[in-house]
């Protein structure tokens, strides 16, 4: 019992790391890097559940033996998943995929239609908490040029954006 205490306990404390660029080989498989490699074996996971992230063109992958969590994450942050008809296509995954020896996964059509991923082109892997999220590189900043439009929107209009995160004191350094 003890056992299985500490791997339900280690599958919870999951906490993927790093943001990295791969391309999308011709075939459209795309290369994990070996640091998501690692982190998937630490782990003991063997296969990821390629899905959609509601709001945006991006993948989640998650983890096949933590689906459960990212449901109730999903219904939890979104209520009217619970209801809506179409919110099966957020709940369901594509089949889950894993890779090959040399760190290679194809992803079902539908998902890399989905996502607008495309061979020879690059697209962007961030670890979030115990899930990756994958997005066509043009997408990926497009959200972060948003982003820091708003953060320029919410910070104070005299004060520039350097002096935020750079104080006179510290500016000479950067």
């Amino acid at each position: 019992m003890r056992a299985t205490s500490l791997k339900a306990k280690k599958q919870r404390s999951i906490s993927f790391v790093g943001r990295y660029e791969v391309t999308v080989l011709t075939d459209r498989r795309i290369i994990l890097p070996a640091d998501v490699i690692r982190q998937l074996r630490d782990h003991n996971v063997e296969r990821v559940f390629p899905c959609r992230l509601p709001g945006s063109r991006a993948l989640v992958l998650c983890p096949e033996n933590l689906w459960g969590n990212w449901v109730k994450k999903l219904k939890k942050s979104f209520p009217c998943l619970r209801t809506l008809n179409g919110a099966r296509t957020f709940l369901v995954p594509w089949q889950p995929v894993g890779w090959d020896t040399k760190g290679r996964i194809t992803l079902p059509r539908r998902a890399r239609e989905h996502a607008g991923i495309k061979a020879d082109e690059t697209a962007i892997i961030m670890g979030m908490e115990y899930w990756f999220e994958l997005w066509p590189e043009k997408e990926f900043n497009k959200i972060i040029q948003e982003c820091e439009a708003t953060l320029r929107k919410s910070v104070q209009p005299a004060l520039p954006i350097e002096k935020v995160f750079y104080p006179a004191k510290d500016r000479k350094s950067h």
